[in-house]
């Protein structure tokens, strides 16, 4: 309940409760109105209130924006009062919020003489849990306005808070009042000055970093002036650095680039301001693994982001710079890296006279400065790789052109020549001159024996024979080891150029080599390995004088004219081989006419000649032609027709569009088009024919020159293919506008059409080649068949005959003739079994000599009659060539057969063994054996032909034998293959 006091005289505070002193509450008054400073105010009213009105606690509750918060806590302790100043929301663990709320709702104060009697506000929950005895809450108000709230408790006495000290207390809550509300005011008089200050400091501040502002803009509009008028790389870093310390106010600016050395030093390029000396005495590097490493620099250029050292003074990276850097005056630097396209170019560094001279807008700037000063170096560095370029370009075009007219010379040469080894010879010559040399040879490679047969060696001009020269080589061929590094390089098939030839291991294996290029010398030589698809077959090797560079140009040049030794050698095989083929075949006018047409093929060496040499297969080959005399001539397409002789047509074969060769059906080419009626005799007359879509006189089908127009075809180029004067296709090409051919546009196209008719021609030869050899080797299987089951099935006949005879007469044992037919029957079978196995001619690849003679074995054993049993030991397979195992095979193959013929033997023994340094084979078998061995080994039994086979594998064949004591046949092959 509240009470309401009558007024009574104020008595001294010091003296009994019911007198108050005047003096006292002069003084308590001056106290609180005296405190100006907010918190010294609240302090000391909380101390004079709870010291005056014999309180135990106090709480000072101000309220501001409708908010109450407490914001001081008095306490009585054993010798003085407390005060805790603090802020924090009102709550029920701290204060009765239900006399809070009436002392708000209705600016009376709440006197409680002892709260634990029965009242209004025992049902509050801070009331009911502290049970104080004296609660006094006072609002304090001015003019009316709450302004907060003086709340004190004593839980020792009731009646603790008497009418004086409700007076006492009442009149300092007037003058808190006021106090209050001045402390307010002097704090936001205060707070004013400071942030006017403090606006003051930041527009100074302001200004001043405008000003360093506006100076940096400045520096590096000037930065990005030189940069766009930069010429060269250094003079641009020299500028920039002199525009940053000039303009810019800077101490130091200097230029770094990154060395690829051991120690990844950073070289200064260029720098501008105080301390050159500084650059030259300092080392730093780029790589964290040292302590010069470990710098700004290093730490910039590593993590490509610029590193900024605000006090030189203290900053620990800067630690090995210190001295020197502080002597010069750096107060503060940053490092930015010169970074484009992901490539490490060098850093740019700046020293300013003032600690923390650059701030976080200052470094954006600067880092875009450093970024187009890195997009500028590698422009520059573009423009001068372009400048090289170009004058490099126009430096190979001089030299092209000089190729090209060594080419010709040597082209003309091969049309002049007769002979390919005539042109070779004058190719050697070419070769020679072109790359400055004296000398040069030419080697014939045997890959399976690793061994070089020197063929050619051209000496001041003049071309000789290998065994009229005085080349170690001259009359035994040079042998490689398969692991010697000269065969390996040879192996690579590409050129090669071995500098210092006489100390060179992979050129000079031997003393007299050494001492040959000595005698000559000879400072580098340059390796032309002759290629053939895949195949090495050959090497060109030419000796250089001269201490020098052989550039990428001359090898070029020269692996081109290598190429045209290696089409020419290859020619002069095919040549070797058609003729060989048509002794056989067509007798003298064959070879006449092959060698014409091989004669013409010498002529179509212009532009393809590698195309030739290294595509075997004819459609490929073709396809190149197509594609070569298209982009030749800048036609858009062209086309591929063969002659059809039944139907005397040219049918579409091929067509070249859209950058690739397709077939018709590809090309979405008309089915009515593919097929032209042939006018052999017209294609004929001209070596060339071209047409003129515009020219309405033009003689061409209306549908064809429709499916034309609509291409946008305007020009047709049609070259006839002729061998032997017999029109075989054609080749058109297509052009989108209405032009005319140079003489040598369509010499050159003419040429490459006749090496596609020589191609042709050399592929119905090799298969006329294949053709003949297969009919050879039928015919000789037919001889064997006819020699051995002819004769076994005349024997079965004979027998069943007579055993018919006998049965119809009843006269004779017919089961002994039946038997006798049975037995040839086997015989029979085991012949036609051995005859099937020699008609495989890829069993030595499918499965090794071992297999093929286990399996030729197991098909003679004749049950009952003949067993055959094959023995193998330590026999090194792999070593082998094919050649020689495929004639071990047929060795013992006819020995078999011999022996199954002529001994009839009941035991075969086929033994295989390794008997260093030979491969011994053995044949024994306990026949009929034969009286006169001699003679049978030299004229017939097969004898002729096994001997014929081992000498072509360099083997000794001999033959034990005796009448009634069995055969036996052993070879005696050299294990050095």
């Amino acid at each position: 309940m509240t009470s309401q006091e009558p007024e009574r005289p104020l008595k001294s505070i010091g003296g009994p409760v019911d007198q108050l002193d005047l003096v006292a509450v002069v003084n308590a008054s001056q106290a609180v109105s005296g405190a100006i400073i907010f918190d010294k105010l609240v302090e000391t009213l909380m101390l004079v209130a709870v010291e005056h009105a014999g309180a135990e606690r106090g709480l000072l509750i101000l309220s501001q924006d409708g908010n109450s918060q407490i914001e001081a806590e008095a306490a009585r302790g054993p010798d003085k009062v407390e005060v805790h100043l603090r802020q924090q929301p009102v709550s029920a663990s701290a204060v009765p919020e239900s006399i809070l709320h009436y002392v708000v709702r209705t600016g009376q104060k709440v006197i409680l003489d002892d709260a634990r009697v029965q009242n209004l506000f025992s049902g509050d929950e801070y009331v009911r849990r502290r049970c104080p005895r004296s609660v006094l809450c006072l609002p304090i108000t001015k003019q009316g306005e709450l302004m907060g709230i003086l709340y004190l408790e004593n839980n020792l006495t009731p009646r603790a808070f008497t009418p004086d000290r409700q007076a006492l207390l009442e009149l300092l809550a007037s003058q808190a009042a006021i106090s209050l509300e001045n402390a307010r005011l002097y704090a936001d008089l205060v707070q004013e000055n400071a942030d006017r200050k403090r606006a003051e400091e930041a527009v100074r501040a302001s200004e001043q970093e405008l000003n360093r502002l506006n100076r940096t803009l400045q520096t590096l509009y000037e930065c990005n002036r030189a940069l766009i008028h930069a010429t060269d790389e250094l003079e641009l870093f020299r500028s920039v650095c002199r525009i940053l310390v000039d303009m810019g106010g800077l101490r130091l600016a200097w230029v770094g680039c990154c060395e690829n050395d051991i120690e990844k030093t950073v070289r200064p390029l260029a720098y501008a301001g105080y301390g050159a000396d500084y650059l030259e005495q300092v080392k730093i590097s780029w790589g964290e693994e040292t302590e010069m490493g470990r710098g700004p620099t290093g730490i910039a250029l590593r993590t490509g982001k610029p590193y900024w050292v605000k006090d030189t003074r203290i900053d620990p990276a800067l630690a090995p710079w210190r001295t020197d850097a502080v002597a010069r005056g750096y107060a503060s630097c940053v490092t930015l890296p010169l970074i484009a396209d992901g490539i490490r170019l060098g850093s740019l560094s700046l020293y300013a006279a003032e600690p923390d001279a650059f701030n976080e807008s200052t470094i954006e700037q600067y880092t875009d400065l450093a970024s187009n000063l890195a997009y500028g170096v590698v422009a520059l560095r573009t423009r001068a790789e372009r400048r090289r370029a170009e004058a490099a370009l126009r430096e190979h075009a001089v030299k092209l052109s000089q190729a090209n007219e060594v080419l010709k010379r040597s082209l003309n040469a091969l049309a002049r020549d007769q002979h390919l080894h005539g042109f070779v010879d004058q190719v050697l010559v070419v070769l020679t001159e072109q790359l400055g040399s004296r000398s040069s040879t030419l080697w014939l490679i045997d890959v399976e024996h690793c061994r070089g047969y020197l063929h050619l060696v051209c000496q001041d001009g003049r071309v000789v024979a290998a065994q009229h020269s005085d080349h170690p080589n001259a009359r035994e061929p040079r042998q490689w080891s398969s692991d010697d590094p000269a065969w390996i390089a040879l192996q690579v098939k590409r050129p090669f150029v071995h500098y210092d030839a006489v100390n060179n291991p992979q050129a000079t294996p031997t003393p007299a080599h050494r001492a040959y290029f000595s005698s000559l010398g000879v400072r580098s030589l340059v390796w032309l390995p002759l290629v053939f698809g895949e195949q090495l077959i050959g090497m060109l090797s030419v000796r250089i004088t001269a201490n020098r560079k052989i550039d990428d140009e001359e090898l070029e040049f020269a692996q081109a004219l290598a190429q045209q030794v290696t089409l020419a050698l290859e020619l002069a095989r095919f040549a070797e081989q058609a003729k060989q083929t048509a002794l056989v075949v067509e007798k003298e006018r064959a070879a006449r006419e092959r060698a014409a047409e091989l004669a013409k093929a010498n002529e179509a060496l212009l532009e393809c000649l590698d195309a030739l040499a290294l595509v075997p297969e004819l459609d490929e080959f073709l396809g190149q032609v197509m594609i070569a005399i298209t982009r030749q001539l800048g036609a858009t397409s062209s086309a591929l027709r063969w002659r059809n002789h039944q139907q005397n047509c040219l049918t579409l074969d091929f067509v070249f569009q859209d950058g690739r060769v397709m077939t018709p059906a590809e090309a979405n080419y008309p089915e009515n088009l593919r097929s032209v009626p042939l006018d052999e005799p017209r294609m004929l007359e001209s070596p060339v024919t071209v047409l003129h879509l515009l020219d309405n006189l033009v003689a061409l089908p209306e549908a064809h020159r429709s499916y034309l127009a609509g291409l946008g075809v305007k020009t047709l180029l049609n070259i006839p293919l002729v061998i032997a004067r017999q029109l075989i296709g054609s080749l058109t090409f297509r052009f989108n506008d209405d032009r005319e051919f140079r003489p040598e546009e369509i010499e050159i196209a003419r040429a490459l059409a006749i090496q596609a008719s020589l191609a042709i021609q050399l592929t119905r030869l090799a298969k006329a080649a294949r053709q003949t050899a297969v009919l050879e080797e039928r015919n000789q299987l037919a001889g064997e068949i006819h020699d051995s089951l002819a004769q076994f099935f005349t024997g079965i006949s004979m027998q069943l005959g007579a055993a018919k005879e006998v049965n119809q007469t009843g006269v004779g044992n017919v089961s002994s003739f039946l038997e006798r037919a049975s037995d040839l029957a086997q015989f029979g079978l085991a012949e036609a079994r051995r005859s099937a196995f020699s008609l495989q001619p890829a069993i030595i690849e499918e499965s090794g000599l071992i297999e093929a003679l286990q399996r030729l074995v197991e098909r003679s054993n004749i049950p009952g009659r003949l067993r055959c049993n094959f023995h193998s030991t330590g026999v090194p397979e792999e070593r082998l060539p094919p050649a020689v195992q495929q004639d071990l095979l047929r060795i013992a193959q006819e020995a078999m057969s011999n022996a199954v013929r002529h001994a009839k033997p009941t035991v075969i023994n086929v033994n295989l063994r390794s008997r260093p340094p030979n491969l011994v084979l053995e044949i024994a078998d306990n026949g009929s054996g034969i009286a006169d061995a001699e003679a049978a080994s030299k004229e017939g039994f097969g004898f002729s032909n096994m001997r014929a086979r081992a000498e072509n594998i360099g083997a000794k064949l001999e033959v034990r034998t005796a009448a009634g004591r069995g055969t036996t046949v052993v070879v005696h092959a050299p294990m050095n293959f």
